[in-house]
């Protein structure tokens, strides 16, 4: 164009265009394009926010997971104490109860198959009901040779 006003002698200082039009596939790339280059732009803002959500559920679920474990030691604990305190009463009864037996053997001087005969006669006394037994007494049952 410049090559063309040089010969007749005239300088092209501003020039205006006015109602272009261009073809609408071109039309249609440059909107995809910048329609794209808005996608980024948001994808770029919204990147931080998705990592602190993504994060933020990461230490929800760890924090969760402690308390799960901290409370399965805990109630494990409890059991185990309740256990160990049942297991220590019953094995005192025992004692005692054995200790008891061992006084009436040593007090009577009964052997282990009186203590049984000693035994079997004060459960019957002891019963209010009547009761109607035909075996001969403990201590016989085990002087059988």
């Amino acid at each position: 164009m410049v090559k063309r006003f040089t010969e007749v002698n005239a300088d092209i200082t501003d020039l205006q265009v006015s109602n272009i039009k261009r073809p609408d596939e071109y039309e249609t790339v440059v909107r995809n394009k910048e329609s794209a280059k808005e996608n980024i732009n948001i994808a770029k803002n919204e990147r931080p926010r998705a990592l602190i959500e993504a994060e933020t559920k990461k230490e929800e679920a760890v924090t969760q997971g402690r308390i799960s474990i901290q409370t399965a030691n805990s109630d494990s604990r409890v059991i185990l104490s309740k256990a160990e305190a049942e297991a220590a009463s019953i094995l005192a009864a025992l004692r005692a109860e054995a200790e008891a037996y061992a006084n009436i053997i040593r007090s009577q001087g009964l052997s282990v198959d009186g203590l049984l005969s000693y035994l079997g006669v004060r459960v019957l006394a002891e019963n209010n009901n009547t009761v109607s037994i035909g075996f001969p007494a403990p201590a016989d049952l085990f002087n059988k040779t």
